[in-house]
């Protein structure tokens, strides 16, 4: 079996990760979330979710569109993670047993920004995660 071309794959990586925020979003009481002992710990995971989806993104403009500066793609990627953020709690709002939150949706752009703002030394430091032949 041929391995898909590192384009392909790095969008099917975002596909899926966001994939699977939409699924927890849709449950109407998420794994994580039954017995919690924190306050806020919520507000952790949608940190770490949309960290990692900003991650995913601006991974797969820098393989799509590799000429282009990393400070263009990292708000690219920042940008389309926001907006996902606040689609995913409009969305959220229409689950039973579920409410949209402007601390969540918070919590969404914090993580986002954190990691375009950490996209510049994460690249540089590990220059693999740029390689063309990561994902084979």
């Amino acid at each position: 079996m041929r391995p898909l071309p590192p384009l392909l794959a790095s969008w099917v990586l975002v596909g899926l990760y966001a994939s699977c925020i939409f699924l927890l979003s849709s449950l109407s009481s998420p794994p994580l979330m039954t017995d919690m002992a924190l306050p806020h710990l919520d507000k952790v995971y949608h940190f770490l979710e949309y960290a990692g989806l900003t991650f995913l993104l601006i991974r797969a403009l820098h393989v799509t569109y590799p000429t282009y500066p990393s400070t263009r793609l990292s708000l690219w990627g920042f940008l389309v993670a926001v907006h996902y953020g606040a689609l995913d709690e409009l969305h959220q709002g229409a689950v039973p047993g579920r409410m949209m939150s402007v601390l969540d949706m918070f919590a969404d752009v914090a993580g986002a920004s954190v990691m375009a703002g950490m996209w510049r030394c994460v690249h540089r430091r590990w220059p693999i995660l740029l390689r063309q032949d990561t994902y084979r």
